[in-house]
């Protein structure tokens, strides 16, 4: 009996757990796309230089 109780227990927070990775990846998929449409128009504006410098410090910042 105890062991059914802590095997639902464990299947109730892994679901749990995968949904709210599941959140994460789309919120993740967002922020990507919205970076790349910023990269996007930064290049449309000839803006390359500093672009390349802030891409690589917010790369290392994540690390």
């Amino acid at each position: 009996m105890t062991q059914s109780i802590v095997i639902h227990g464990l299947i109730k927070k892994r679901a749990e757990i995968a949904g709210a990775h599941k959140l994460e990846v789309k919120a993740a998929d967002a922020i990507r796309d919205d970076l790349a449409a910023i990269d996007r128009a930064l290049l449309l504006c000839g803006y390359t230089d500093r672009y390349k410098a802030c891409k690589a410090a917010i790369f290392h910042h994540l690390l």
